[in-house]
């Protein structure tokens, strides 16, 4: 199974450690090169939508809503054969409205 994580801050850096410490295949996606370095042996794919479509499970953790908004565009969608698990604390609207896309998707926010 081949993972994807978006967003290696506070939470996402550990967790995306923790999978590939676990032996899963992770490529990793964040708006700063340093944290994608920080995560290796972890692939760093600078472009959200190559990260997609790349992966079978695309896990989410970031900060809010307009952060989920701005990754998740129409492309992405589109490039992902896979499901979506989103560990943002996010706006259920908003994660409606992006399932409604044609994302399978299941929310699991962190508090």
């Amino acid at each position: 199974m081949r993972l994807g994580v978006v967003g290696l801050g506070r939470m996402g850096l550990p967790i995306a450690r923790n999978l590939v410490s676990a032996g899963f295949n992770v490529s990793v996606h964040d708006t700063v090169d340093e944290r994608m370095l920080a995560a290796a042996p972890a692939r760093a794919v600078s472009d959200a939508v190559e990260l997609a479509a790349s992966v079978d499970v695309l896990i989410t953790v970031l900060p809010g809503a307009p952060e989920v908004e701005k990754f998740m565009t129409a492309e992405v969608i589109a490039a992902l054969d896979g499901v979506w698990l989103d560990l943002t604390s996010n706006d259920p609207r908003v994660a409606e409205r992006i399932a409604a896309l044609g994302v399978e998707a299941v929310g699991a926010p962190m508090g």
